[in-house]
């Protein structure tokens, strides 16, 4: 496959890039795996073993190395979509500690599209199926992605008074004294008001040297630390929408979220929430944010849901064509 092709396959896949792994046997490649990412998740696209080098484990250390790989750089979660008909792939696959989440069917369909209203005479063909399935897979997913480093808490955003970041500082802390190695770092401006002390919170807890503060970072630098955060929180009382959290899930960061109409809405299951901002709460949603690897992997999985209804292209259309319903109403006024 040339490069041009694997491209154009990727994104038909709605995948944004690519991880490629090769085995040597001395200096000649004998096996690769290509990773291609999905926002909360990477797809085994491609992997393949020399015939003369099979039934070696070069196929398990491949994904193995990908996998050590993803769970630093992330998304961890690794998925393969996998015919029924290739044993040898889900033999593979299986041994390497995949489990099957789904059966999936492929349609395709034959002859001319139909109107919904002859669609509605034949209900089987409402849906596009008008021919036999044309393949039957099985979507597999790694072992539950597990922290490969120190537990780091995240939280992104302007401090207002109604996102009780003090109150994360606490719950942190009281986590904190049982996890050593863990971190919390906090991005924003500090516009609180009657204004907070954040610097005099965190001393207060005795654990200022593991609470990181910065106002401002550049978009390459909030890029790596996404990359790096192991759990994303975001207490907020209210908001029009909140678009962190969702910047979160889509670097394959697990989200805690206070629970509100607005954060259902915008999250869906793909988060943990917390009924009120209380630091007991915090510390134990947080334990089981990080260290609980099954609900980990729920939240990253339900993430590919949730993000997949947010579009700016689609947004930014729905946006002009209000403006030019409006505009209409407008005597005299026309559109370009």
């Amino acid at each position: 496959m040339t490069p041009a092709a694997f491209k154009r396959t990727i994104r038909d896949l709605q995948v944004w890039c690519s991880s490629c792994m090769v085995a040597f046997s001395g200096s000649d490649p004998i096996g690769v795996l290509i990773g291609a990412k999905r926002p909360s998740g990477t797809l085994v696209h491609k992997i393949a073993v020399h015939p003369d080098h099979r039934g070696q484990g070069h196929g398990r250390h491949l994904l193995a190395s990908l996998g050590s790989k993803l769970a630093i750089l992330g998304p961890p979660r690794m998925i393969a979509e996998v015919p029924e008909t290739l044993a040898a792939a889900c033999g593979l696959l299986s041994a390497s500690g995949y489990v099957q989440e789904a059966l999936l069917t492929d349609y395709v369909s034959e002859g001319p599209a139909l109107t919904l209203r002859q669609a509605q005479g034949h209900p089987e063909r409402s849906r596009g199926m008008n021919g036999p399935p044309r393949s039957v897979g099985r979507a597999l997913s790694g072992p539950p992605p597990a922290l490969s480093g120190p537990p780091t808490v995240l939280f992104v955003g302007s401090i207002f008074n109604r996102r009780h970041v003090p109150e994360l500082i606490d719950g942190f802390a009281r986590l904190a004294r049982a996890h050593t190695d863990a971190r919390l770092d906090i991005v924003g401006e500090n516009r609180t008001s009657p204004r907070v002390d954040l610097v005099d919170v965190m001393r207060t807890t005795g654990l200022a040297d593991r609470v990181g503060l910065r106002s401002y970072v550049s978009d390459d630098e909030l890029r790596a630390i996404y990359d790096g955060a192991s759990a994303f929180v975001f207490l907020s009382e209210y908001e029009g929408f909140g678009l962190t959290p969702l910047e979160a899930l889509a670097a394959g960061v697990p989200v805690l979220l206070l629970d509100t109409p607005v954060a259902r809405e915008t999250c869906g299951d793909a988060a943990i929430y917390v009924a009120r901002p209380d630091p007991a709460l915090i510390e134990a949603a947080l334990t089981r944010l990080l260290f609980d690897p099954v609900e980990r992997t729920r939240i990253l999985t339900a993430s590919q849901r949730v993000l997949a209804r947010y579009c700016w292209t689609d947004c930014a259309r729905q946006v002009l064509d209000i403006l030019v319903s409006c505009g209409a109403r407008i005597p005299g006024w026309r559109s370009a």
